[in-house]
């Protein structure tokens, strides 16, 4: 699973709280320039998370291209955790910069899941707001452990979609191998 964001949206924090890493984590600029990966177990099961460099508006073009290795391990991912700072004035905008730099690295067809973090700090009309305008997503704070359990029920989903789509193609491909030689 590719994490992904506008910087300090909390990306970091979470890989923290899901997986009691002790991931690099600080207010600033590209806290995090590289990919980090870590396990998150998940009833009996293994899910690679892996935390990558955040986004800002205006990012020039050649940057781009540099963080696209860095951006490789999302692009390669199973399903995306694009997290967003749900008590940032402008998280429509980071939203925007998210969805830009992703589309030309990301598969459309990549399942995506979205949380809005740091509601803890959100006051009730913003947490409203985005539970009316993004009813999917799931509000969370890493830092104080809230909504943790609806987050992991969501990869739980994920995970069995995973498991259907992976037994659908083995068995189109068990039944390819099977198929008789053209005479």
């Amino acid at each position: 699973m590719g994490i992904v964001g506008y910087t300090n949206a909390g990306k970091s924090t979470l890989t923290n709280r899901l997986t009691g890493a002790d991931v690099y984590v600080e207010d600033k600029l590209f806290a995090t320039l590289d990919s980090t990966t870590r396990k998150l177990y998940l009833d009996g099961e293994n899910i690679i998370l892996s935390d990558t460099v955040g986004f800002i508006r205006k990012l020039p073009h050649n940057l781009i291209e540099t963080f696209k290795s860095t951006l490789g391990v999302a692009a390669h991912a199973d399903c995306i955790l694009e997290v967003v700072d749900g008590s940032a004035p402008d998280y429509r905008e980071h939203l925007e910069v998210t969805h830009k730099t992703l589309e030309s690295i990301i598969d459309k067809d990549t399942p995506r899941l979205r949380v809005f973090n740091k509601v803890e700090v959100a006051d009730e009309a913003r947490r409203t707001e985005l539970l009316q305008n993004y009813p999917d997503a799931i509000q969370i704070s890493a830092k104080e452990n809230i909504g943790m359990e609806r987050l992991r029920a969501a990869f739980k989903e994920q995970l069995e979609r995973w498991h259907e789509k992976r037994a659908d193609a083995e068995a189109k491909e068990k039944e390819l191998a099977e198929m008789p030689w053209p005479v």
